[in-house]
């Protein structure tokens, strides 16, 4: 077992000022988001403090706990963008256990509005990151596939970035598609809405896969 994982007072110590440390910076990511986003964080205020043996990086547990791996909180990359990841599922609109099972790829929407705001969430905090250590960390998240597929649609689409994603981040989870597709419905005529609803349709199977 490594030193960092060690139990004992030490350890109890270093946990402990781990969890204060991040419910520090946490408040302080809600306030801002709320401020960018005007929508309300549902997060308990409450930090956890996971152990390494955790699968995730994260994760913002239904009583809207938010919990981060203990080595996450030592890794200044990690820590940051998993916190604001965390954060905007707390304030992301109607999750329930029911609409994230069957339309799991639609929170993709929380993972590409972390990208987009967390300069300016680093500019307000004062924290400098390279951009190529984020762009490192980006490569290896499971919302890839999901970010793809909503970057198609909001292309064909023309609408940008962070109006589409707020859009949708306001959207209640089990409504995002049906939104999406209406927007592409309204939008175009004949033949191309005829290719809107097929490209809807593929990425949507993506989406929904569980």
């Amino acid at each position: 077992m490594s030193i960092m994982g060690r139990s004992g007072p030490g350890r109890q110590q270093r946990i402990a000022a781990l969890q204060i440390a991040a419910q520090r910076d946490l408040e302080q990511i809600r306030n801002i988001l709320e401020d960018i986003t005007g929508l309300y964080s549902r997060w308990s205020n409450n930090i956890i403090v996971a152990p390494m043996s955790t699968r995730y990086w994260g994760i913002k547990e239904w009583t809207c706990d938010i919990g981060i791996r203990e080595d996450v909180l030592q890794n200044l990359e990690w820590r940051w963008t998993t916190m604001i990841h965390e954060s905007l599922h707390a304030i992301s609109i109607d999750l329930t256990v029911e609409a994230l099972t069957q339309h799991r790829g639609w929170e993709g929407v929380v993972e590409q509005m972390q990208r987009s705001l967390r300069s300016s969430i680093f500019t307000r905090l004062n924290i400098t990151i390279e951009n190529t250590r984020l762009q490192d960390i980006d490569q290896l998240n499971p919302y890839n596939g999901y970010i793809r597929e909503l970057e198609r649609l909001r292309g064909r689409l023309d609408i940008e970035s962070d109006r589409f994603y707020l859009d949708l981040l306001s959207t209640p989870l089990n409504e995002r598609s049906q939104f999406v597709r209406r927007l592409g419905e309204s939008q175009l005529t004949g033949n191309d809405r005829r290719a809107w609803l097929q490209l809807f349709e593929d990425a949507h199977q993506v989406l929904i896969k569980r």
